[in-house]
């Protein structure tokens, strides 16, 4: 790793001050269109002041206080140095101030050149990003870490992740120069964006209805014309709203026999080891969904126990 630029701020509100005023690693993969949970318009938002600070919930505060936890499993499994540089340590990148990130820690390896970022993920167990990493980590985990090797100019770094509270996973990942190179273009891009307040194409992500919402909160009850390009989108909108309307029959139509079918037992076994599951459930105190408390769902077919690896 070479001496990157470090900013040590004091308190979360100045790190969070300082997180809007650039790009940071975790928000790459959104720019790059691979976070599943938010594209580039909700990363413009938030860089614009358009969006509202998000609070911290329960489950990223629990994955924060995980940190420790699974810096020391790493520490101990692999026999690796683990240094932290502090929860508000800011590292620039050396060629684009406004690039950054925070490290979870940084490890030193015997059989490698210098130190290398360590990205801490904790995983549940239902988690969508988990199938993922049957073969390799989720892309998403990729990309940030492969962003803070940039901002410190490390030649490699290294992935932790605790899964299910029980079984580790890590994985080290090299520089791929390449990548980077691509990577370092997008963010220029992409800030270049955010100073001219050009924003990004929307995408079909989770954030983004959100991003759109606070970028436009009112109407000036203005008209302002619109090409044949937007004609042929509002047709193409009709179209798809009658097959939705169509789907949604036929989605309807089918549950209702299998719930015919189920009575009232909960699971129904199919041929192929899968499974319906018709049950009430509770969330944080109340039954979802309210009008019916019992939900209907296909269970995959139940995995052989003892599938979990740790790459060593």
């Amino acid at each position: 790793m070479s001496s990157p630029l470090l900013a040590v701020l004091n308190t979360r509100e100045e790190w969070l001050e300082a997180r809007r005023s650039g790009i940071g690693a975790s928000d790459v993969a959104a720019i790059l269109g691979v976070d599943p949970r938010r594209g580039a318009l909700a990363v413009y938002a938030d860089k614009v002041g358009a969006a509202q600070p998000s609070d911290e919930t329960p489950l990223m505060r629990r994955g924060r206080r995980l940190e420790a936890v699974i810096a020391a499993e790493y520490a101990e499994e692999t026999g690796r140095q683990v240094r932290h540089l502090g929860d508000y340590t800011i590292t620039r990148h050396p060629k684009l101030p406004f690039f950054f990130s925070t490290l979870d820690r940084v490890t030193e390896a015997p059989e490698r050149s210098g130190r290398g970022p360590l990205e801490l993920k904790s995983l549940h167990a239902w988690a969508p990003t988990l199938a993922e990493w049957e073969t390799e980590p989720p892309v998403v985990f990729q990309v940030q870490l492969h962003a803070q090797i940039a901002c410190t100019g490390a030649t490699w770094g290294s992935l932790a992740c605790l899964v299910g509270g029980l079984d580790l996973k890590w994985t080290d990942a090299e520089r791929n120069d390449r990548f980077v190179a691509a990577m370092e273009q997008a963010v220029e891009d992409f800030w270049d964006r955010v100073e001219k307040r050009d924003p990004p194409p929307p995408d079909a992500s989770a954030g983004t209805l959100r991003a759109i919402r606070s970028l436009f909160p009112k109407d000036k009850g203005t008209t302002i014309p619109l090409g044949l390009e937007w004609l042929k989108a509002a047709v193409e909108l009709d179209i798809l709203k009658e097959e939705i309307a169509v789907r949604e029959e036929q989605k309807a139509a089918l549950e209702a026999r299998v719930k015919v079918a189920l009575a009232d037992n909960t699971w129904g076994v199919l041929p192929d080891g899968s499974r319906f599951q018709w049950r009430i459930e509770h969330r944080d105190g109340y039954t979802v969904p309210p009008c019916d408390p019992r939900v209907l769902r296909r269970v995959a077919r139940p995995k052989v126990a003892g599938k979990g690896r740790s790459r060593r």
